[in-house]
């Protein structure tokens, strides 16, 4: 056994704990030096898995569209900062620095993008641009910012707490070793009480044997956000729900999700550090943890309704008006439905949260005036994942292709 191997760690930290929370656990298969996140092939479009900002560029064209409605809410400062929270290779960003130039001059001359993330996989757009900056870093190292932060597919990555209800009482799910050496869960008393107090209201109703997850990591990183931004907002695209819906039959054993090659195997203990762990997103928990540190909620909707309030339906008119081939027609159609298509990439959620700003109305977010941006449908490029011909294919809804079309 490699004893600089994510596995190696969680054996020898069992040993002197006699075992460990599935927080610890999580966080050491995905962020040890050698563990899964720290693998630049798994997080590319070729990975175990794909992000809408890699599928289609209308994604980020629609998100610069909302950075700068965002920038005019707040009377057009002269500096708008935009910070994306996990940024991973650095893709989203070089897209948007991009359209921001093309939609709004005015705007783009304002945006300072900053790429954050705690691992070094942006070489590649670092390199040939300079329009935004990475940083290296696993805090949020900004104060009295102005703008926006944002995170795509970030907050479910955290690491989380596992529990089982038995007998109406709350218990924490635990990772031991067993007899034969191989990783085992085991149930005990659990190790905090802010678990127990998560759940409150739900554990009661829930059954015997239901199992779930708590994502406590939530609370300080809303924290370190409220303290970096003065006026502005935070914008966070992710899968999930509200609690009532994440703590319910309909979920008995929790929502809990492992992916190896592109295969959901749904054995966390298994292939440490060489697949991804993820849980749903409890959006109350953002939503009620921003009421304490000063974010307040605006707007709440799934990734389909959100992208079509920026304009993604004008978006599909002016891609049918371009003179392209069947195949490249269809190719970039496809890839724009799949972003909105349920179920699918179409059922993230999107919950945008103010501070300092005194707007009220989630409206105004979506207010925008056509004649003051330029607003094209951008194209399908080398960047960019071919959904249609790729690996992924096989999601493609055949049965109801017709669906891509409406």
């Amino acid at each position: 056994m490699n004893k600089y191997s994510p596995d190696s760690e969680i054996r020898n930290k069992i040993s002197l704990n006699s075992k460990i929370t599935f927080f610890e656990f999580m966080e050491i298969a995905l962020y040890h030096p050698n563990g899964y996140y720290n693998n630049p092939n798994n997080i590319s479009s070729e990975g175990d898995y794909f992000t809408s900002s890699v599928l289609h560029p209308s994604f980020a064209y629609l998100l610069t569209i909302q950075f700068r409605q965002m920038w005019k809410l707040l009377d057009c400062p002269k500096v708008f900062w935009v910070i994306e929270m996990g940024a991973g290779t650095g893709h989203l960003a070089n897209e948007i620095s991009k359209y921001a130039n093309i939609i709004c001059e005015d705007f783009a001359k304002s945006l300072r993008y900053i790429s954050l993330d705690i691992y070094n996989n942006f070489q590649q757009y670092s390199k040939k641009d300079n329009t935004f900056q990475h940083i290296l870093s696993n805090d949020i190292p900004f104060k009295d910012v102005t703008g926006c932060f944002i995170s795509n597919e970030l907050v479910d990555s955290f690491p989380v707490h596992r529990f089982k209800i038995l007998g109406k009482k709350v218990y924490e799910i635990y990772v031991d070793i067993d007899d034969e050496g191989n990783l085992k869960e085991v149930i005990d008393e659990p190790s905090s009480n802010s678990i127990v107090k998560r759940i409150n209201g739900f554990s009661n109703h829930l059954p015997d044997g239901f199992e779930g997850e708590v994502n406590l990591k939530i609370d300080d990183w809303i924290l370190s956000i409220s303290k970096s931004l003065f006026k502005g907002f935070l914008l966070t695209i992710d899968y999930g729900d509200i609690r009532s819906k994440l703590y319910s039959e309909n979920r008995f054993n929790g929502t809990l999700q492992t992916y190896y090659k592109h295969i959901n195997l749904n054995k966390p203990l298994n292939k440490v550090g060489k697949q991804d762990i993820t849980s749903h997103v409890d959006f109350s928990s953002l939503m009620e943890m921003g009421d304490v540190h000063g974010l307040k909620t605006l707007s709440y909707l799934s990734q389909n309704i959100y992208l079509r309030k920026l304009g993604f339906k004008k978006m599909l008119h002016k891609l049918a008006q371009y003179k392209l081939s069947q195949y490249e027609y269809y190719k970039n159609r496809i890839a724009m439905m799949q972003l909105v298509k349920s179920p699918g990439l179409g059922d993230f959620k999107v919950l945008i949260q103010e501070m300092n700003t005194n707007i009220d109305n989630s409206d105004t977010l979506f207010h925008i005036l056509e004649d003051e941006i330029n607003f094209i449908s951008p194209l399908l490029n080398s960047g960019y994942l071919n959904f249609a011909d790729s690996k992924y294919s096989h999601q493609l809804d055949i049965k109801n292709f017709d669906s891509y079309f409406i």
